[in-house]
């Protein structure tokens, strides 16, 4: 009787230990997901609250193995926890339950692999040895710098499940949508288990041609399955902020393949797009199936679960060829330096028995542009120039960029497309208010003054908080009075080492108020042994009149170094002499060679308040005692080829130029 006993006992445990690994078999595909819900700070460490949310896909035929909650969740910093199931959706057609379990977590700074186990996989996934015994892991890593502030986990809108027919390319694309506004990139991974372990055995679902995954798309695309059954890929979706990797999200996701003699359909091209942050933006949607049958139109992405999202209406059912159109009407809070990236499906509906769907993606990306300031004015107050404009439309905004060049741009700047201050039109970063209201600025050239005779122009962009330009406000320009004497030329006459010469010469002051500046008054001609005043400054002459403006500099080194030149004017203040301003620096250009084999290489440099637009090279001539002109050029160097080695050439370059306005 003891052994009988025994011998049940044996086989009871043996069977029931049999029941669970059956039903326990039935994970499809996931991911991991995280949303960052703000800081919270105690007495002695910042911390940030997060929300995590598993997302499984599984078999609906394996309920015995349901999980109304996921246990031993890793939270990457060695803490875990269990996750409770707050919601799930039953597809029986697909055998297919969607499960979203969620949980919060309080993290430190750092870089935390948060990972799930679950036994097991759902049987018979063909490029995966013995499935049914292999552990389920979902893993994701989210990273917390404060210094480059708070993330949120790329969203998947596209579920990681599809079907797909032998010997017919699959397509898929996750249409992933990063809230921050990250750029995302997609890489193939391996499926792991136990442990986090890549899977012994798993290989890529390989066929007659390839299974490729495009890094910058996302699109999926593998040409073509020659075998039934279930096959199980995984791919890492990576953030990039600021050109550094960030936090990744790895998808395991499930391929179906069946018998079926349907072809997938298309997806007519759509061009990629810009609209401005108000406007609305509005195309239409043409999918069309190869085998006549009847097609659905679907949209995902960011554009589609944003707040006041687009929507995407049916134009055309019940036929092969079927159009519906998008609209979005765009907010400023939709601005952001990264497109939005929306993928449109075509899904056909094949008739009995062959009822095997499939599916074909096109996308488009679309950028919101905020909208240019207005009203920019610009008024020159003695040597600097005060800029106003009118805060931007958008509340959103956290400051203003502003940017000049000398002289107008000759054409309009391409707006939205074209946002921010494009390098082709020559305008640079001059500064930056903070603050949406801080709408106005002085440019007096950082403290050094700005140059009479030069017409400045403008443009104002607002900055949103990812960094984010707006269109470029109208150009404006404003030019100094001309109150100050004006250099016009810093010529060498001479070039020697002891007995070189220069010609200098100034414009005088035309604008100048005789009234609030009150002759006599008086110039002082320095000058500096470089490009820029130095140590070495010297005051080498003095002028009595407004109408003497012109001094030959001689006695000095013009062969080994440049010079450079400064006007200054007085007026006579109250009896005394008073020095109301400076003329610009300006430096006489300075000629380098560089002989080689039967070439010499000209170089020269100079450094002047106006715009040089062209350089004359002339070249001394023995046969006739002068110097021939030989090239024009706009830039700083000339090669001279085709000449005798061993011969002594002379060189000297003329430049030419004008003040932008004068």
């Amino acid at each position: 009787m003891k052994m009988v006993r025994h011998i049940r006992f044996l086989f009871l445990t043996f069977f029931l230990l049999c029941f669970v690994n059956v039903f326990a078999t039935h994970n499809r595909a996931g991911y991991i997901s995280y949303r960052y819900i703000g800081v919270y700070n105690p007495p002695t460490v910042i911390t940030d609250l997060y929300e995590v949310t598993i997302h499984t896909f599984t078999k609906l035929a394996s309920l015995q193995a349901d999980r109304p909650s996921l246990d031993s969740v890793y939270w990457g910093d060695g803490l875990l926890a269990s996750f409770p199931r707050v919601s799930y959706f039953d597809n029986p057609v697909y055998d297919l339950r969607t499960n979203l379990y969620v949980n919060t977590h309080l993290y430190n700074e750092g870089n935390d692999t948060i990972h799930v186990e679950d036994p097991n996989r759902n049987e018979g996934v063909i490029n995966i040895p013995n499935s049914v015994e292999v552990p389920f892991y979902l893993s994701t890593v989210l990273v917390i710098n404060h210094y480059r502030g708070p993330d949120n986990s790329p969203i998947v809108t596209n579920p990681p499940i599809y079907r797909g027919c032998k010997g017919r390319p699959f397509y898929y694309n996750p249409a992933a949508f990063d809230p921050d506004g990250d750029s995302l990139s997609y890489e193939l991974t391996a499926c792991r288990g136990a442990g986090g372990q890549p899977i012994p055995g798993f290989t890529l679902p390989m066929a007659t041609h390839s299974f490729t995954l495009n890094a910058v798309t996302g699109d999926m695309v593998w040409d073509s399955p020659d075998s039934v059954g279930e096959y199980n890929v995984a791919f890492l979706i990576k953030e990039w902020r600021n050109g550094q990797p960030y936090g990744y999200v790895t998808v395991d996701m499930q391929i179906t393949i069946l018998e079926c003699n349907n072809n997938p359909p298309f997806v007519q091209t759509i061009a990629d797009t810009c609209v401005l942050a108000g406007d609305s933006v509005t195309f239409d949607v043409t999918g069309i199936d190869p085998d006549g049958n009847n097609l659905t139109l679907d949209a995902f992405g960011g554009p589609m679960i944003v707040t006041d999202p687009a929507t995407f209406t049916s134009l055309t059912t019940g036929n092969d060829t079927v159009t519906s159109r998008f609209t979005w009407h765009s907010k400023c809070h939709h601005v952001r330096r990264q497109p939005y990236v929306v993928q449109f499906k075509a899904q056909d509906s094949p008739p009995l028995p062959d009822s095997v769907s499939l599916v074909s993606f096109g996308g488009t990306s679309i950028r919101v542009i905020g909208p240019p300031p207005q009203n920019l004015t610009a008024t020159a107050v003695g040597s600097s120039i005060q800029l106003h404009w009118d805060p931007s439309a958008c509340s959103e905004v956290v400051g203003y960029h502003i940017c000049r060049r000398e002289g107008l741009y000759g054409s309009p700047i391409p707006c939205p497309c074209d946002n921010g201050a494009p390098s082709y039109t020559g305008y640079t970063l001059l500064g930056y208010t903070r603050g949406y209201s801080n709408t106005n600025f002085t440019d007096d050239n950082h403290g050094a003054g700005l140059n009479i005779g030069i017409q400045y122009c403008y443009l104002i962009t607002a900055v949103f908080p990812d960094s984010s330009e707006s269109c470029a406000s109208p150009q404006t320009c404003a030019t100094l009075k001309k109150d100050l004497p004006v250099l016009t030329n810093a010529d060498v006459m001479t070039t020697d080492q002891s007995t070189g010469s220069v010609y200098v010469a100034w414009s005088y002051p035309t604008d100048l108020d005789t009234v609030l500046f009150p002759p006599p008054y008086e110039y002082r001609l320095f000058h500096s042994p470089d490009f820029f005043f130095s140590d070495s400054t010297i005051q080498i002459a003095t002028f009595p009149s407004l109408t003497d403006t012109t001094f030959i500099d001689t006695g000095i080194d013009t062969k080994t170094h440049p010079w450079s030149y400064r006007v200054d004017m007085y007026y006579t203040n109250a009896g005394t002499l008073t020095r109301k301003g400076s003329a610009a620096i300006g430096s006489t250009v300075f000629l380098s060679t560089n002989p080689s084999d039967n070439r010499i290489t000209l170089t020269w440099e100079e450094h002047v308040p106006w715009l040089n637009d062209h350089y004359d090279i002339f070249r001394f001539n023995p046969a006739t005692s002068l110097f021939d002109s030989i090239a024009t050029t706009t830039q700083h160097f000339y090669l001279d080829s085709g000449l005798g080695n061993g011969t002594t050439y002379c060189y000297y370059v003329r430049s030419s130029g004008s003040y932008a306005y004068s």
